[in-house]
């Protein structure tokens, strides 16, 4: 990746972290799945921390791999929604779909 591309990426994620309703679904329903695989759940500062019964560690990668299709089925329309609406790169997603791709997987970092 390009310095250019990195930070067009920064942009571009920084677009979906300032849409409050799009980041409260998105982080909700990212713990929903990582409390349910047993990967990790929101402690009482907000921080993501180890489950009481967490899961085996070769069992963790397979489904961390499986959030993130998950995550990236449900919310690519609504990456580029926001996106768009935004009015910041909509003829770059409307071409290139891989764009909402590269959102989706870094902002599990979110």
């Amino acid at each position: 990746m390009t310095g250019r591309e990195t930070w067009r990426l920064a942009e571009l994620l920084g677009i979906l972290r300032s849409d409050r309703k799009f980041l409260h679904d998105y982080d909700a329903r990212l713990d929903t799945l990582l409390a349910e695989n047993r990967i990790a759940v929101r402690d009482g500062n907000g921080c993501l921390a180890e489950p009481p019964n967490p899961i085996d560690f070769a069992r963790a990668l397979p489904a961390y791999e499986a959030i993130v299709r998950e995550i990236e089925a449900e919310f690519a329309e609504r990456v580029t929604d926001v996106i768009i609406s935004a009015s910041c790169g909509a003829s770059l997603l409307r071409t290139d779909r891989r764009v909402e791709s590269i959102a989706l997987d870094t902002s599990l970092t979110f």
